[in-house]
């Protein structure tokens, strides 16, 4: 949600260059998915889900590090390579280890209620950050506005609202304005303080998620590795 949006309004790149840097993610869920499930045999479902939700973690603290209207935005294929790995592991073992304990007759009906809750999750998800984000957007965008604009107070926050009701898109079209430079790069960092925060939140949520997987039973390797020679 946040990332093509910041990478475009921001950097200027167009929709093909932002969707090849996106391509990190694809590339590492890639890797991971193919290696999630001898991972499994060696360390048990339940500790490759952690793992891979601590590498999603750092891919996404990473990114709101890497995120910088002065550095390039090629820079995000690396941690986002790094959070696509961790979501292949997660992913690709996430289903085996909800429905583990669950007897075969109920397994259609958990299995159903496990893809309807990823479904809600990612809903939710994407609009709990997604009004963090425009929140952020108004807010850090008016503070700095305040310390670079010449502009009226009223015209500063036409500024706002054409930058947050455009979800940033309105930025390389006031960048064609020279007389508007300075409230072009406080729309940039303003823009980009609200990616980060959004960025961190998220990771927030994620910890969250990993704290709550250690109350799952633990994980026999040995056994797991037997069942599957069989």
């Amino acid at each position: 949600l946040v990332l093509p949006l910041w990478i475009q309004s921001v950097t200027g790149f167009d929709p093909l260059a932002t969707g090849v840097i996106l391509t990190g993610l694809a590339i590492g869920a890639l890797v991971s998915g193919g290696l999630a499930r001898k991972l499994s045999v060696a360390l048990g479902p339940t500790r490759v889900v952690r793992v891979g939700m601590v590498l999603e973690i750092i891919g996404i603290v990473a990114v709101a590090l890497v995120l910088d209207p002065s550095r390039s935005p090629w820079w995000l294929m690396l941690p986002l390579f790094v959070y696509g790995i961790g979501l292949g592991l997660d992913s690709a073992q996430l289903t085996s280890v909800v429905l583990e304990d669950v007897p075969l007759e109920k397994s259609g009906r958990a299995s159903a209620m496990t893809s309807t809750f990823r479904q809600l999750g990612s809903a939710l998800g994407a609009a709990v950050l997604g009004a963090i984000l425009f929140a952020g957007l108004g807010f850090f965008t008016t503070q700095d506005l305040k310390g670079v604009s010449n502009l009226p107070e009223d015209k500063q926050q036409q500024v706002v609202e054409q930058v947050k009701g455009s979800a940033g898109q309105a930025i390389p079209q006031l960048e064609k304005i020279p007389e508007l430079a300075p409230e072009v790069e406080a729309a940039k960092a303003g823009y980009t303080r609200a990616a980060k925060e959004t960025a961190y939140m998220a990771a927030i949520f994620m910890l969250f998620g990993l704290l709550v997987s250690f109350g799952l039973p633990k994980d026999k390797p040995g056994d797991r590795a037997d069942t599957d020679d069989e």
